[in-house]
């Protein structure tokens, strides 16, 4: 045990540097994220954790010793949900379907992201199966072709490979999640935002469909009135899914707030 006598400036200089009230406000951020607590529960714990560091402190402990301990005994983040979660089910419900729908709509723009790969991987490939006679090797089938590009262009493929680069590129992430923790706590601002990711990459894909893909892959053209219809199509889908993300996230916040 080392019982050399601790430098007055060094206690000094970290009780300077220790922000109490910002670290308390970090403790709130972190429960508030889920949905198992209202504003109510937060006010009460707050209140309760501020209590226990001023009478931690005024025993002689340092602040960040007296948080430590009182964060300890007022239990830990999984702990206190899933006690106020019983209470607060409701909020719990509204939160995993408004999730629900995200994830739904996040799902319909990667499959028109898709379609994007799939024309990419499509127009690639045509081209390299053009150049194999004059290579001395034989052509693939438009058979094979169409099976192979489906495949690595696929909306699952599309899927793992933002996963992946959602995995290792760190920077990106985090400013996109804070982006999205903003956007939660604006219904209008995150309901806009996916209707428009939605029909922008619904009707480009569908563009890039009839006027790329089925040419070059299948050799088929898609008519004016076709293309009009594959258009309005998702549009009333789109609309009933924003109406109910809208209505579920006020009502979430509001919940929240409560």
């Amino acid at each position: 045990m080392d019982d050399r006598p601790r430098n007055p400036d060094q206690i000094m200089e970290n009780a300077a540097s220790f922000d109490l009230n910002r670290r308390i406000e970090q403790w709130r951020e972190n429960l508030a994220a889920s949905p198992s607590f209202r504003g109510e529960n937060l006010d009460e714990l707050e209140s309760h954790l501020r209590d226990s560091v001023a009478t931690l402190q005024n025993r002689g402990l340092s602040a960040d010793e007296a948080l430590l301990i009182a964060t300890r005994r007022i239990g830990a983040d999984g702990v206190l949900a899933a006690e106020f979660g019983k209470v607060n089910q409701s909020a719990v419900w509204l939160d995993r379907f408004l999730w629900i729908l995200i994830a739904f709509q996040v799902w319909r723009i990667i499959s028109s992201a898709s379609v994007f790969a799939t024309v990419a991987a499509a127009v690639l490939a045509m081209n390299i199966n053009g150049l194999l006679p004059g290579l001395g090797l034989r052509q693939f089938s438009d058979s094979f072709i169409q099976v192979t590009v489906a495949l690595l262009a696929s909306p699952l493929t599309t899927a793992v490979g933002l996963v992946i680069a959602w995995r290792f590129c760190t920077r990106p992430r985090e400013k996109l999640r804070s982006i999205f923790s903003r956007l939660l706590l604006r219904p209008w601002a995150l309901t806009l935002v996916l209707f428009a990711c939605g029909v922008i990459f619904g009707a480009g894909s569908v563009w890039v469909l009839a006027n790329w893909l089925y040419p070059v892959l299948y050799h088929q053209n898609l008519s004016y009135t076709g293309l009009r219809m594959l258009l309005t199509m998702p549009l009333p889908q789109f609309t009933i899914l924003a109406l109910l993300t809208l209505f579920v996230a006020r009502k979430r916040l509001r919940t929240s707030k409560a």
